[in-house]
């Protein structure tokens, strides 16, 4: 009969080979396809670049490497959703220069420092033009005028908090002159109205405008770079006139802030020799999108650079206040009001409709009055405590008094259905229109 001690050497062997096998796949990281997120459309400068880097790097790595979009709220869909990935490397974000922006534009808690970054890819500048039949023939004379002409001088940009806009914000700093900012749906739609000469300049980069540069419909008075681009040798850099202003947007690859030293590593490996591929580098030029390599370590140092001069620049501007809470409190305020009262309206008719024929026409007349009464009173006290207490805390506590006072009494109900209510109105303002909430505790 074999000995116990026997008996036990022959049952550690398996559990031996099962630790030696998930050292083995531990160590073999990636062990399956990896994805790497892009928050904007597909189509776009960003996706391009994703896909290109996705397929000139899955030889690297052995696995396929998918692209998932996901676009939303100035790309904070897809940030936030690569953020709070599994860190495990195997969901990589691309992440785009609106990280910087969120948190001083007060619209989320989410900045540079909830990543771990990987490579950088892309860095292009900023540039002001001006139409070919203005008069200014150099950045100078254009900020002359507009030191002469303070707030007269239109420059239009992508959108409010935008990386062009922001460009074009540090220049107003620097030179010592006031602009007035036009936001637009996007680059395109600003350089189209440059070109009917309805603004005197555009904040945008140099491939939104070089076809019209060449074309001779427009005139760029200089680009934010470090160097003078290969496309326009002609166009001097801020720096070369006497402005000592680098800016523009980026592109790189992260991974959420628990990430692994390891697959951090294997990952920038990876990722860095699908970098130097020529078909990925023809792919950017073809997309006019300028290459810039770094690696983890001087990715992060530029990360922390680029968030402390968004802070420093939105950190008590009126900019923080017109994209956060004043220049959409009255879209918010009737959109979630609306939304309110269309709710109380469905359950007061439903529970009219029960009550048909049951209450003599006077007293019916009168009662209906005096909801009316109320349920204006009550969403004027709404509309004030939501700017005072935070959505949260003020929609939960509207949602249970009006419920009470429509005669539920069942707890269960009340704190279910509002519960409900408000994550239901959070996520479509707040995820899918974009649409900030007051802070505090909402």
């Amino acid at each position: 009969m074999p000995s116990i001690r026997f008996l036990s050497g022959i049952c550690i062997i398996p559990l031996l080979l099962l630790l030696s096998g998930c050292a083995e796949q531990k160590s073999t990281f990636p062990a399956k396809p990896i994805t790497i997120v892009v928050s904007w459309d597909a189509g776009g400068g960003t996706d391009a670049l994703a896909r290109s880097i996705a397929l000139e790097s899955s030889a690297p790595f052995g696995q396929v490497i998918n692209v998932l979009n996901r676009p939303g709220g100035a790309g904070a869909v897809g940030h936030s959703f690569g953020a709070m990935a599994r860190p495990d490397g195997y969901t990589v974000m691309m992440i785009t220069y609106e990280l910087c922006t969120y948190a001083p534009l007060g619209r989320m808690k989410l900045d540079t420092s909830h990543f771990r970054p990987i490579v950088q890819l892309n860095e292009d500048p900023a540039a002001i033009t001006v139409h070919a039949d203005s008069p200014w023939q150099t950045l100078e004379q254009f900020l002359q005028h507009a030191r002469a002409h303070s707030g007269q001088v239109t420059i239009g940009n992508s959108g409010p908090g935008a990386v062009w806009h922001i460009g074009a914000l540090k220049l107003e700093k620097l030179a010592n002159a006031r602009f007035t900012h036009v936001p637009h749906n996007g680059a395109k739609d600003a350089v189209t109205q440059l070109l009917g000469k309805h603004l005197d300049a555009v904040a945008v980069s140099p491939a939104e405008v070089l076809q019209y540069l060449q074309l001779g419909n427009l005139r760029c008075l200089g680009v934010m770079a470090e160097a003078r681009m290969p496309q326009l040798p002609e166009t001097p850099t801020f720096r070369e006139q006497g402005i000592d202003l680098v800016h523009g947007t980026w592109r790189g690859l992260a991974v959420p802030l628990d990430t692994p030293d390891s697959v951090v590593q294997v990952l920038q490996t990876g990722f860095t020799q699908g970098f130097e591929t020529p078909a990925f580098q023809e792919t950017a030029e073809k997309a006019m999108l300028g290459l810039r390599y770094r690696n983890a370590d001087q990715f992060l140092d530029f990360l922390n650079q680029e968030q402390h001069s968004v802070n420093e620049l939105l950190t008590g501007s009126d900019l923080v206040i017109r994209s956060g809470n004043d220049v959409q409190r009255m879209p918010r305020l009737y959109g979630t009001l609306l939304f309110l009262c269309g709710l109380i309206l469905a359950i007061r008719t439903w529970k009219n409709f029960k009550k048909t024929n049951k209450t003599p026409p006077e007293q019916s007349s009168s009662t209906s009055q005096k909801m009316a009464l109320t349920a204006f009173c009550g969403l004027v006290v709404y509309g004030a405590l939501m700017f005072t207490i935070g959505y949260l805390l003020s929609t939960l506590l509207f949602l249970v008094t009006a419920f009470v006072y429509l005669g539920e009494r069942q707890p269960g109900r009340i704190s279910t259905f509002s519960l409900g209510a408000v994550i239901l109105i959070y996520v479509v303002f707040k995820t899918i229109l974009d649409v900030p909430l007051p802070q505090l505790w909402g």
